[in-house]
């Protein structure tokens, strides 16, 4: 019973990474090629607090998150001058750089990674598998509440509706809203990051490679970038069937490069979902 609410466990904090995904990758239409590089960011933050300094997990998670989203409005600024094709060569580049840093452990002292990451505790009493679950259930619905929250905002409507527009006025309102899902998508990653440290117990630097990045962007393009239920219900299937057949695992880079290649194609369940959210969204 214990290994099945792990796997839920698993599978709950890849929803999170994916969300993060879609909603700068579905919503903004800015492919993030260094997701991973977030998530690792807010992993080793929270796992350096708790096992070094001693900081509980409930201060150390939610400054994983600020810093996550720190790094990712400070590198993602140039997107309000627009840059063309900026996010994905930034993120790409961030998660290359910061694999490389984990590597060299002068941070953490072993390039291998980092281990003994305990579990939160709750009133002296560490959380069980059953309650770790109730946790990481509990950010879903708070990543799920800000992305409906936003795409029900003015700037979430932004980027819909300005989509067409070409007008300098119109397009600065719209990079503004690329910023702002940008930002979003980073903390979000930084909450998976540091649930997945603390589920894992021991973090290496290739949990959050630039292979991991891929993976999750083809996850969501899976599903239809853009389409939340779409969404939920690839990263749900695919977590539920690399966790039953592990020996698919290996595999799952073949998984990214049809469903990429399929993509530049011009895939049709692809762009039916966006433009089902075109019109859903009008």
């Amino acid at each position: 019973m214990t290994h099945v609410v792990e796997d839920w466990i698993a599978i709950g904090i890849q929803v999170i990474l994916v969300l993060s995904v879609n909603m700068v990758s579905g919503y903004a239409r800015q492919l993030s090629l260094g997701q991973a590089a977030f998530a690792g960011i807010g992993a080793y933050t929270s796992a350096l607090l708790v096992v070094r300094w001693h900081v509980s997990f409930w201060l150390a998670c939610p400054l994983s998150i600020l810093l996550s989203a720190a790094v990712g409005a400070v590198l993602g600024a140039p997107v309000l001058r627009a840059v063309r094709y900026y996010v994905p060569v930034m993120t790409l580049t961030l998660n290359i750089f910061i694999f490389q840093l984990m590597r060299l452990g002068r941070l953490i002292g072993e390039p291998v990674g980092l281990g003994r990451i305990p579990r939160p505790q709750l009133f002296d009493s560490v959380l069980s598998p059953h309650m770790y679950l109730g946790l990481v259930v509990g950010a879903i619905a708070c990543c799920l509440l800000v992305d409906w929250a936003f795409r029900r905002s003015r700037l979430g409507k932004r980027l819909v509706e300005i989509e067409e527009d070409r007008e300098d006025g119109c397009l600065r309102k719209r990079h503004a809203a690329v910023y702002v899902a940008l930002v979003i998508s980073v903390a979000m990653a930084g909450l998976a990051g540091s649930l997945f440290a603390h589920f894992a117990a021991f973090i290496s630097p290739f949990d959050f490679d630039v292979e991991t990045s891929l993976f999750v962007l083809a996850v969501a393009t899976f599903g239809g970038l853009g389409c939340l239920p779409g969404v939920l219900i690839s990263v749900v299937g695919l977590g539920l069937l690399l966790e039953h057949f592990r020996d698919l695992t290996p595999y799952r880079f073949w998984f990214v490069g049809v469903v990429f290649l399929l993509a530049s194609l011009g895939w049709p369940w692809v762009h039916q979902r966006r433009r089902s959210q075109d019109a859903g969204a009008k």
